[in-house]
């Protein structure tokens, strides 16, 4: 081997290394770091080297004021969500991402709707009583179907309001023509 070519391949090798400590180093002070540290590490990391987007095959559905005057205000009945999954699941996407919580019942579930009409007689109760709830289809849609929920987080019992676990804020516009936006 020449003297030219091993005195490449050494500060190659001098690169690499420096490369490989910085990232043990940042990953050392990453675990040794509270909370707040990480963030900041992180954040700065992304902004430093933020991953390449790949694609422009992403869609955003929007709930529209279309959709909303089709399917009536907000919060849609799950049924109408797992519906609107199945729809965007027969597209074979790798993921459906779902940006809000559903941290209550479905409020059309048939035991609280046959308890809206106290005239019904027992028999069509039962019978309404024996339906699948609205919160099982969804949950079974969900099972079936690529998807990802938000999650709500808190520290202790939630009744301080500076220990709620957030994500920082994102701002700004994703550049032209990036999201595709779908009505249901």
């Amino acid at each position: 081997m020449g003297s030219k070519s091993f005195s490449s391949l050494s500060s190659r090798l001098k690169g690499a290394a420096v490369v490989l400590f910085g990232a043990v180093v940042g990953a050392m002070i990453s675990l040794l770091a509270g909370q707040t540290i990480q963030r900041i590490l992180f954040d700065s990391w992304q902004r430093s080297a933020p991953r390449e987007i790949s694609t422009d095959r992403v869609a955003v559905v929007l709930i529209d004021p279309a959709s909303l005057a089709t399917v009536g205000g907000w919060p849609w009945p799950r049924y109408y969500l797992a519906r609107l999954t199945e729809q965007i699941a027969r597209q074979k996407p790798k993921a459906i991402g779902f940006d809000m919580i559903f941290p209550e019942n479905d409020r059309l579930n048939p035991e609280h709707f046959a308890s809206l009409y106290p005239e019904l007689p027992s028999s069509r109760r039962e019978e309404i009583g024996e339906l699948p709830t609205m919160d099982s289809m969804f949950a079974q849609t969900l099972g079936a179907a690529p998807t990802v929920l938000g999650r709500l987080g808190i520290k202790g019992d939630g009744s301080d309001p500076n220990v709620l676990l957030a994500d920082p804020l994102v701002e700004g516009k994703p550049r032209h023509g990036r999201f595709a936006s779908l009505r249901c």
